[in-house]
């Protein structure tokens, strides 16, 4: 009688749970974290809830189009790439996902994870009335649902010329190894331009978000800032009272002290001061979200009081 009691306890507890879910995103990844990242115990801060709250305001029609840089390893694919897709499709499974990146591989990987979460007891149980996957599209790289909602995921090479969506979902549009490259560089400037720009079914409803890392200051996301139009959720791995970041929605980065970590419980500043020592200035760049200029990396006399801020071990010679 006890174990029967309990249990209707914790079904009445996942089932409100759930409803919760519904309306906030980040319940409902919290929820979905065991069958995200099956074997991997949640770790959840605070610039998780920042990623959520701007996400749920793309949805919600507060922001048209969403730019948000952050560190690697710290959990941006799984949000936005693989639970959000997921959740959107319980209230609105018409919604139609065009996925992109730099390589068709991972665009097709984060594709299947949602999917694969869409397909778990949890989610059948709780969602299952919101749709059913049809049968007549049903690839990896290409799937649809019984209310017209689709997800697509192509790369950069791919183009995606003649497909399109409510939705254009970029992540990790540059390889780190060939962002250096001008030729390569424009190559993704064009493609977002003009190949992407023009896949939206809706240009005044439609929705559009980049997530990276910095990883060179005329990068993808670089070249959509200097165009202007879009919201910016910068999240640097230390904190810089001089680039605090302030969003529309009344967001702002909680952080007050300076160099103070983003997500302490992973990237403790041990492991912050090991990174840097390893990557140099590419540490500003893709932990930083803070890339420097173009002229060979060189330091000017007049930028060398943030480098030591970040390097303190740094001689104080320069080129000039």
């Amino acid at each position: 009688m006890q174990s029967n009691i309990l249990e209707t306890v914790r079904r009445e507890q996942s089932r409100r749970l759930a409803e919760k879910s519904r309306h906030s995103f980040a319940t409902f990844t919290q929820c979905a974290w065991p069958y995200l990242e099956q074997g991997t115990p949640l770790s959840w801060s605070w610039h998780h809830d920042a990623i959520c709250d701007h996400l749920e305001a793309l949805y919600r029609g507060q922001i048209k189009k969403l730019v948000i840089s952050l560190p690697p390893r710290h959990t941006k694919s799984t949000l936005v790439s693989v639970a959000f897709p997921a959740w959107a499709w319980i209230n609105a499974p018409s919604e139609r996902f065009l996925t992109t990146s730099y390589r068709v591989d991972l665009a097709i990987r984060d594709a299947e994870r949602s999917r694969g979460l869409m397909e778990t007891e949890w989610y059948q149980e709780y969602f299952h009335s919101s749709f059913a996957f049809s049968s007549s599209q049903n690839v990896k790289s290409f799937y649809r649902n019984d209310h017209g909602g689709t997800r697509i995921a192509t790369s950069v090479e791919g183009g995606a010329t003649g497909e399109g969506g409510s939705w254009v979902v970029c992540d990790d549009p540059h390889s780190i190894m060939d962002v250096t490259s001008p030729t390569k560089r424009e190559r993704v400037h064009v493609w977002w331009d003009s190949v992407m720009g023009n896949r939206l079914n809706d240009q005044q409803t439609g929705r559009m978000v980049i997530v990276a890392q910095r990883s060179h200051k005329f990068d993808l996301i670089g070249h959509v800032l200097a165009q202007g139009g879009y919201e910016y959720l910068m999240l640097p791995a230390e904190f810089d009272p001089s680039r605090k970041t302030f969003t529309s929605i009344g967001w702002s980065d909680p952080r007050t002290e300076p160099g103070q970590p983003l997500w302490e419980e992973k990237f403790p500043r041990s492991v912050l001061d090991a990174r840097k020592s390893a990557m140099g200035l590419d540490y500003l760049a893709q932990f930083q979200q803070a890339p420097v200029s173009e002229e060979g990396n060189i330091i000017r006399p007049a930028h060398m009081h943030g480098y030591h801020l970040l390097f303190p071990n740094m001689e104080s010679t320069h080129k000039n």
